[in-house]
């Protein structure tokens, strides 16, 4: 007994000094440990590319950092932790960061690196296609898979490939070419995510096992694979060498005078203009954009890579539609990692993928909790439903209290949990046709039921798995108790300590000064009579603001809009204005046929403001002082440990 317990100190002693080594203590505040990772981590997710490690950088962060975990300290010590609404208000951001990390963290970035790996390379691929719509019968699902199997069969037992897609394949299109879809690259469209799967995981010359889309069943050969071409922007001046199905004298001839214009130096978005007669192009210079593999004729296509660098252009090239002159104007840079990881993003948050890889995230989750479930205890409960289950009106049986789910062996859901998911759930239930099979309805309803549980486990789970999601929670639940902190011991105070607040601003009050100010008035109008405006500024000469505005409204039957307003000398609102009392000037709109004419009705010299006129201002510095103090108070209070020796070896 006493050597197991030797045994077992001796492993946790290693234990524990193998995680000191690892990560040690950067310094300590009231003996509460913070440790280099942590430290690294907000150093460099708030200091950004600024971030360089150099010992001034370090020092001056460190000392900010030291301080707010002092306050973080006090906030514990008032127990601010164990307030019921704060810790609903950090809930309610756990959710929404727990949501949030586990579709961009875990999804996201599995199907963005995806994209970005397999957009490197372009694929070209047969197919025996067995078509199928997506809704369709289990009779005539299991009809379409004996099918495809059998060809599957046929195939593994030596059968010519070509031959059995151009006798036996659907598409017909392709069984004219054995097959052959050509070269395709990611991302496919909705609903041919799996068809995309098999392209980038088969090897060449390999056949897959029937694959379902959204139009059937596919048996695909991977035949060759190649670097990618990716997308080039190009123009092209296109003449035809048919129109109405008879051919053109001279297209050929035509092209190649064009084209040794334009090597001549003749511009070629005006030859395009001029000359090209593709109708849709021709009035934009012949403009195609960008083009992709697979869009045009593979001639055209072949030519248009082949152009080495932006500005080159191809001799006159032969399509189905006759002869092209080819313009590279510029190619998509696919080597940006980031900039193109953030592109694949946005088209991948639209695309079916999405659901199909969180579907296999859940199956994952699932399996590293070693989730077991208890298919009778449900079938149990199916068998005794009836078409009631389908509407409002369905009275929840009574069910045994059995485990029917569990999570390692921390987590389990019974029965009733199940029966109370679908009694809350009653617009999912009632979606049914009453005709559709109660097992299976159930059985849809259970996969709802556990995708929820499953993704509410995982998130509970998520400090554990995930340091970077550790790491987020611990900087919001920090920055909670630090907001209420600060708040009662700075903010508030310096609003609502009257008496220290004066006394604050009769020690400082050099350093709130007005500069020069001028008094403007504005007087905007709708007209631009110039005898309006001259009576405005020669009444502002005897009247008040308020009298000049009434007066030329009751003369001319026009609104004036008055503004009075002061302004320090340099303000834009005095820009073109000379700083001289009387000085005024015209500002015309004849757009909106509108007039302003601004006039400096008195010039005020420089001298102190009073509190009220510099309120905000006073209570800011005030806050810095209470706050300087509150520190102060606060290292007093709880002494500060600083590692020197890992705080240097973190130097650069």
């Amino acid at each position: 007994m006493i050597r197991n317990i030797l045994i077992i100190s001796i492993l946790f002693l290693v234990t524990h000094l193998f995680a000191q080594d690892n990560d040690p203590v950067l310094f300590t505040v009231n003996e509460t440990p913070v440790t280099v990772s942590e430290f690294n981590y907000i150093y460099q997710k708030n200091n950004g590319k600024e971030a360089d490690f150099s010992k001034e950088s370090l020092n001056e962060y460190l000392d900010l950092y030291v301080k707010f975990k002092l306050k973080v300290e006090k906030a514990r010590q008032l127990q601010y932790d164990t307030i019921q609404s704060l810790n609903d208000e950090l809930a309610g951001y756990r959710k929404q960061l727990a949501n949030a990390y586990l579709v961009d963290k875990e999804v996201s970035k599995i199907l963005v690196d995806e994209a970005y790996e397999r957009i490197q390379k372009d694929i070209r691929v047969s197919h025996i296609l067995v078509t199928l719509p997506e809704k369709v019968s289990k009779d005539k699902e299991a009809e379409a898979l004996d099918r495809i199997y059998l060809i599957k069969e046929k195939l593994d037992n030596g059968a010519e490939f070509e031959l059995m897609a151009k006798t036996l394949s659907d598409d017909k299109r392709s069984a004219k070419n054995n097959g052959d879809l050509g070269w395709i690259t990611a991302i496919l469209p909705n609903g041919f995510y799996e068809f995309e799967n098999a392209l980038y995981t088969l090897d060449v010359g390999e056949l897959s096992q029937p694959i379902r889309t959204k139009i059937g069943y596919h048996l695909i050969k991977k035949t060759d694979s190649r670097d990618a071409r990716g997308e080039l922007n190009v123009s092209h001046v296109l003449i035809r060498n048919s129109k109405n199905g008879k051919p053109i004298k001279g297209a050929r001839e035509e092209a190649d005078s064009l084209y040794q214009e334009i090597m001549a130096g003749a511009d070629f978005e005006k030859i395009a203009k001029e000359h090209s007669d593709d109708n849709s192009t021709a009035k934009d210079g012949g403009l195609l954009g960008y083009l992709g593999i697979g869009l045009y004729d593979l001639s055209f296509e072949d030519a248009a890579f082949k152009l080495k660098k932006d500005g080159d252009i191809s001799i006159p090239v032969k399509s189905k539609l006759g002869w092209h002159i080819i313009r590279r104007n510029e190619k998509k840079d696919y080597s940006n990692m980031v900039k193109m990881k953030s592109v694949l993003k946005g088209s991948i948050s639209q695309n079916d993928r999405f659901e199909i890889a969180r579907k296999q995230k859940i199956e994952d989750i699932k399996k590293d909790a070693n989730f077991k479930e208890n298919p009778s205890l449900l079938n149990g409960f199916s068998s005794q439903l009836d078409q009631s289950f389908y509407s409002y009106k369905w009275v929840v049986p009574e069910v045994v209290e059995e485990k029917l789910a569990s999570y390692d062996s921390s987590t389990s859901y019974s029965l009733a949990d199940f029966v109370n998911f679908c009694k809350e759930n009653g617009r999912k239930r009632m979606r049914y046709d009453k005709q559709h099979p109660i097992d299976e309805a159930v059985a849809e309803m259970y996969e709802l039921y556990i995708d929820e549980k499953t993704v509410a486990y995982e998130e509970a789970n998520l400090e554990k798995k995930y340091p970077d999601f550790r790491s987020l929670m611990r900087e919001y639940s920090e920055g909670v108790l630090l907001f209420e902190v600060t708040k009662e011991n700075v903010w508030d105070k310096a609003s609502s300590d009257t008496i220290g607040l004066n006394s604050f601003f009769d020690q400082h009050k050099a350093n709130y000064q007005w500069k020069d100010r001028a008094e403007v008035s504005e007087y905007a109008i709708n007209s631009l009579d110039k005898n309006i405006l001259k009576q405005i500024n020669k009444k502002a000469e005897k009247m008040s603001p308020e009298e000049v505005k009434k007066s030329i409204e009751e003369e001319y039957g026009k609104t004036v809009y008055l503004k009075t307003a002061v302004y320090e000398k340099g303000a834009n609102q005095l820009a073109g204005l000379k700083w001289k009392e009387g000085h005024n000037d015209v500002i015309l709109d004849k757009v909106k046929t509108e007039s302003v004419v601004r006039r400096i009705n008195r010039l005020i010299p420089a001298g102190p403001k009073t509190l009220k006129e510099s309120r905000g201002y006073v209570i800011s510095d005030y806050q810095d002082v209470l706050e300087k103090e509150w520190v102060n108070s606060l290292k007093a209070e709880f002494p500060v440990k600083i590692n020197e020796d890992v705080l240097s070896s973190l130097y650069k």
